[in-house]
């Protein structure tokens, strides 16, 4: 591969042949970059003699892998108990393989060990031999479906190759020695890997056994018999196009059960090495007994969850659901349904929508539908005097809701009667409009992450996608009363500061869709059967302007137009703000003036109001 190894603060001693390398605290040995670059589709073997000084519990023998915290993505060997352990992985342990010898290294003394592996991502691929025998292993792990090399990322501070000795966060292999390195492009026979070890006994073999013998006929189909060597290059070809279509999809964290519980205590007054009395996992049963026929495992408690006896899972849903359309739910502490919160205003509408809920089999689309379909939610919002005398939040349902829209419902809404709004689903998040430098100003650290603001539909996308950082949320939507997620929020505030009035007059992402939106309204004085203003009213607050507002607005776009007549500079930097660009010939200054009309119109309790 080329290259210089580089070995620091050695101890030499009288090693496996001639001199070895032994391990202090400080010993480190570096190869080549691409030294043992392998896939999980390439076969490969690794042959070293190893000298254990002592019972080494855990200590890293070599390694061509990430961190620890990186999953050990890569392959690595290392002495547990001096059992050898071989780990291949992508995110160690839940996609990796992991073997390890049933006999441990013999103390104080030099073992030849080599371990060849087929390239098939099986741990029955593996093979480890201890002086030149084939040795049994105990497979831990058998879980490798994805690539294993090393990809540049702002998590991983590089990659330093093949290495043995110290490295960060691992064990060494101190005062253990070390001898005899070598590394094979492909996955060696029982007798290749004997003649390593002693020729002589290789050769003596050779001689004076038949064809048959088990490591010559081994030996012959790896190395001699064109057919099968055909068929493993069209057998990797086919791993190596299989791995490059399973890396790219995206995956995220499941959480799994281990096979056997862990046991858990109460903890004598919260002192972690103080476990009292054994505890099991358990429900309220105040709420509904646990079914002994249960598994006392998730499984079990969403089976729990999700019985038909269980009086609170369908009507917490159905509450929040209704809240969701409603400002408010039927029991107005969506986040509390114990004895501490709030009595259903109409518990028997409560029950009925719970009850139907689990008969439709959980369909949450068929509840939206009935909520919004139903008489009540159709209602008139508009409030009389006596209606508002009587009952001012709306607990009665008398008239229908009327609440200010949350965040993520404004942005989308300015986009979508723009035109502006992407409606595909799915994909990775998106990083729509945001002050310059904001994310820089937490964290001074070379490989902090950066805010990748780039034009495209990442501007344009439905909020669900933007991209979240906890320490640092969103700060349109944040004056809009999303919480920050530190913890977890059952309801969100619902506020009316300035804040959000200089937000709706300010951000490039609301201005870029007043702009677009007063361009469509550009093409003719009477759109729709309706002018300009009556037409971009209809369309941002859901009704026709009455004579009082037309002559505002009219009177507004006026002024508006005047102004950018003498001043055309700033009606041409009003319009560049934003990634989309206007139309080449269109009049700036009416583009200019209907752009902040509409802007306005966009501010206004109305436009960002369910009514």
């Amino acid at each position: 591969t080329g290259g210089t190894s580089k070995v620091s603060e050695p101890v030499i001693k009288q090693g496996y042949r001639g001199n070895g390398v032994f391990l202090n605290d400080y010993t480190r040995l570096n190869f080549p970059e691409k030294m043992g670059w392998y896939e999980r589709t390439d076969p490969f073997s690794i042959s070293l003699a190893l000298y254990p000084d002592t019972l080494y519990q855990d200590a890293g023998i070599f390694y061509h892998c990430e961190d620890f915290r990186l999953g050990l993505k890569g392959y690595s060997l290392f002495l547990e108990n001096n059992h050898l352990r071989f780990v291949i992985s992508h995110s160690w342990p839940q996609n990796a393989i992991q073997v390890r010898t049933k006999d441990p290294l013999t103390e104080k003394d030099w073992t030849h060990i080599t371990i060849t592996y087929d390239g098939s991502s099986k741990a029955q691929g593996v093979t480890v031999y201890l002086n030149g025998d084939k040795v049994p292993v105990i497979v831990d792990y058998d879980q490798l479906y994805k690539g294993i090399l090393y990809q540049p990322d702002i998590h991983t501070y590089g990659f330093n190759g093949f290495t043995m000795g110290i490295r960060d966060k691992m064990k060494t292999f101190k005062h253990g020695g070390l001898d005899e390195l070598k590394i094979f492009q492909r996955d060696l026979s029982a007798l290749e890997v004997l003649f390593n070890v002693d020729p002589k006994k290789a050769e003596a073999l050779m001689m004076n056994s038949t064809p048959a013998h088990p490591l010559l006929l081994e030996h012959y189909h790896k190395h001699f018999n064109r057919s099968a060597d055909n068929l493993r290059s069209r057998l990797q070809q086919d791993r190596n196009q299989l791995n490059q279509t399973i890396n790219r999809i995206p995956e995220i964290m499941v959480m799994g059960d281990l096979p056997q519980g862990r046991p858990t205590y109460v903890l004598n007054r919260g002192v972690y090495d103080a476990p009292g009395e054994p505890v099991a996992p358990g429900t309220p049963e105040t709420i509904l007994p646990f079914d002994d026929t249960l598994p006392k495992s998730r499984l079990g408690l969403s089976n729990w969850m999700f019985d038909s006896g269980n009086p609170l899972t369908a009507r917490v849903f159905v509450n929040r659901v209704w809240q969701m359309h409603f400002g408010r739910g039927i029991v107005e502490t969506s986040d509390d349904f114990g004895n501490q919160g709030a009595i259903p205003s109409h518990p028997r509408l409560l029950d009925w929508l719970a009850v139907e809920f689990m008969e439709s089999g959980w369909d949450i689309k068929q509840l939206h539908k009935s909520i919004l379909m139903s008489a009540t939610f159709q209602q008139s919002s508009k409030a009389t005097e006596a209606m508002l005398e009587s009952d001012p939040d709306n607990k009665w349902l008398a008239r229908g809701p009327s609440y200010r829209l949350k965040a993520e419902m404004i942005r989308d809404n300015a986009l979508a009667i723009s035109g502006l709004l992407v409606e595909r689903v799915g994909g990775p998040s998106a990083y729509p409009y945001q002050p310059e430098g904001l994310w820089d100003e937490i964290s001074n650290k070379v490989w902090r992450y950066r805010y990748l603001q780039e034009p495209g539909e990442g501007l344009y996308r439905r909020s669900l996608y933007t991209v979240f950082k906890r320490s640092s949320p969103p700060p349109s939507m944040l004056v809009f009363d999303v919480p920050d997620r530190s913890v977890c929020r059952v309801r969100r505030a619902n506020t009316s500061t300035p804040l959000q009035a200089l937000v709706l007059l300010n951000d490039p992402q609301y201005l870029e869709a007043a702009r677009v939106l007063a361009e469509q309204a550009m093409g003719t004085d009477d759109k729709h059967g309706a002018s300009r203003l009556e037409y971009l009213f209809a369309k941002i607050t859901g009704r026709e302007p009455d004579s009082q507002e037309l002559e505002l607005l009219s009177a507004f776009y006026k002024e508006e137009r005047q102004r950018f007549s003498v001043q055309r500079d700033d009606a041409l930097a009003y319009l560049s703000i934003g990634e989309h660009k206007a139309e080449a010939n269109t009049d700036p200054v009416e583009l200019a003036a209907l752009a902040t009309v509409v802007n306005g119109i966009m501010n206004t309790n109305e436009a960002y109001t369910l009514r």
